[in-house]
């Protein structure tokens, strides 16, 4: 009897140490789960965000450039531009209306030959 009770003992023991490991082995893997998807997730935002940061740039740079060439045109053409023309070249955010503008300028003879999608003086 008291073999059986001492190995009824010790398997109980081991048992409970058994789900005590288990339990603490499935809240280490919990955090670690969390730590790694957490790092994962900023390692994707930031990278997500550099491109997205990136192609918003190059839009921003095809768009000053196409301002900048209309702009020079003009002013070699007419050599005074005035400020409302100016400030709706560098206010269009439309590349097809910008297109539209220097094919418009590159024909014109005049200010007024060109669309300007504003009331002029």
């Amino acid at each position: 009897m008291v073999e059986t009770w001492a190995q009824h003992l010790f398997e109980q023991g081991r048992a409970e140490g058994r789900a005590e490991v288990r339990a603490e082995g499935r809240a280490e893997g919990r955090a670690e789960g969390r730590a790694e998807g957490r790092a994962e997730g900023r390692a994707e935002g930031r990278a997500e965000g550099r491109t997205e940061g990136r192609a918003e740039g190059e839009e921003l740079g095809r768009m000053s450039g196409k301002r900048e060439v209309i702009l020079k045109l003009l002013h070699r053409q007419f050599t005074d531009v005035p400020d409302d023309i100016t400030l709706a070249i560098n206010t269009t955010e439309s590349h097809a209306r910008l297109d539209a503008l220097l094919d418009e300028a590159l024909n014109a003879e005049t200010l007024d030959d060109i669309e300007w999608d504003m009331p002029r003086k």
